[in-house]
């Protein structure tokens, strides 16, 4: 059984798109380890940059 995610569209998707721009500009450096984030690499290159988000259940 398939199911909706709801991260891959909708609402939810488009902000996160959106804050994920905003991010991108004004971050440099790794949260985790404080290293220059480089922007050459792009997905699904291992050191491409990336913004986890998590989406709650409820």
């Amino acid at each position: 059984m398939e199911r909706n995610r709801h991260d891959q569209g909708g609402t939810h998707r488009l902000a996160f798109e959106r804050n994920k721009k905003k991010i991108f500009v004004i971050q440099e450096v790794c949260g985790l380890c404080d290293k220059p984030v480089g922007f050459s690499c792009k997905y699904p290159h291992l050191l491409s940059a990336c913004i986890d988000h998590i989406i709650p259940v409820n």
